[in-house]
């Protein structure tokens, strides 16, 4: 089924009532995409084929599609972010189709019911891969990781219960079930996050540091990215911090921290523009929204830069309109 055009496949696995609605959605999108395309054609400097444009067409419909009752925190349609992402990766010499269409579908696993298997059936494994890599897992999965030390007696007891629960159920279900069935059962026992918040005390602390096992394990392994992975998740960032309005300043904060201690380092390394571009809107953001970090040190910190570098993030720094000297953006 690889190739498989997603429109079609969606108007035969839908019923009739819903296959107008679908038609009307795509013949619309139609003049979007081709307008989208020329962009991007425009943009990088691209030669697309035919048969690639249909290919983004359809990827372009899927992204749609899954976002289409989502919005973003200051109201806008979510899909208007993974589109952003990339018309602003095209401005990058290097880019290429696959890039395109990772950028595309970059959220569709983590935010949406769409899964693994299914961009595997439409767009091929290397695609459904990719946009795999990007996604994070559920908080919930790193709960029984978290260090005793982080946990009050009440909280370890807690999870001690769960583990209990979840371990005998497994060893009920080693006999009875397929490893599908089994995994679908244990979701159900795992604790749930309707459960957590029946006890804010436990859900705050235990979210927090089952998120920040998953951040670590998340963020710290984008150097083990390929370059049709990685740039869109550098993208993706340069993008979700240009469009922090509606977030409080504690959030801007993790964000930023976030972006220093993981995305420097790795964007440094693989594109320096990139990176450069990221310290730009982090001076940004603090400065207009006067927050207390200590930028400048934290920056050639996580960057170990060389003298040239500090020279070019100093300037940044201090408002230097020299980012780029060309019109196009280049790699490092």
């Amino acid at each position: 089924m690889k190739g498989l055009n997603t429109f079609h496949f969606f108007m035969e696995t839908s019923g009739l009532g819903h296959q107008m609605e679908l038609f009307l959605d795509y013949t619309t999108l139609e003049k979007e995409v081709d307008s989208f395309l020329n962009e991007i054609e425009k943009k990088s400097g691209l030669t697309i084929s035919a048969e690639e444009k249909r290919k983004i067409k359809d990827v372009y419909f899927l992204a749609y599609k899954a976002h289409n009752s989502e919005k973003r925190k200051d109201g806008t349609p979510y899909f208007d972010h993974p589109k952003r992402v990339a018309l602003l990766l095209s401005n990058f010499e290097g880019v290429n189709i696959k890039q395109i269409i990772i950028a595309l579908l970059h959220d569709v696993i983590e935010n949406t019911d769409i899964e693994h298997d299914f961009i595997n059936k439409l767009f091929g494994e290397d695609i459904a891969d990719g946009v795999q890599h990007l996604s994070k897992k559920d908080w919930k999965d790193y709960i029984y990781d978290i260090d005793n030390k982080y946990l009050s007696s009440q909280e370890k007891s807690y999870i001690n219960k769960r583990k209990v629960q979840r371990d005998n159920l497994l060893k009920r279900l080693n006999s009875k079930y397929t490893y599908e069935e089994e995994s679908e059962k244990l979701k159900q026992i795992i604790i749930s996050g309707d459960e957590l918040e029946t006890n804010k005390g436990i859900s705050k602390n235990i979210k927090h540091h089952a998120k920040k096992l998953r951040d670590r394990e998340y963020f710290g392994g984008m150097i083990e990215l390929d370059d049709d992975e990685l740039f869109p998740k550098l993208i993706d960032r340069v993008d979700n911090l240009a469009t922090l309005e509606g977030y409080s300043n504690d959030k801007v904060t993790e964000v930023i921290n976030h972006t220093i201690n993981y995305f420097l380092p790795v964007a440094r390394q693989r594109n320096l523009p990139i990176c450069l571009i990221m310290i730009k809107q982090i001076n940004k953001l603090i400065t207009n929204r006067n927050l207390k970090i200590r930028t400048i040190r934290s920056i050639k910190n996580a960057l170990f830069v060389s003298q040239e570098t500090k020279h070019l993030v100093n300037n940044i720094l201090s408002h230097s309109t020299n980012l780029v000297q060309s019109s196009k953006l280049k790699a490092a």
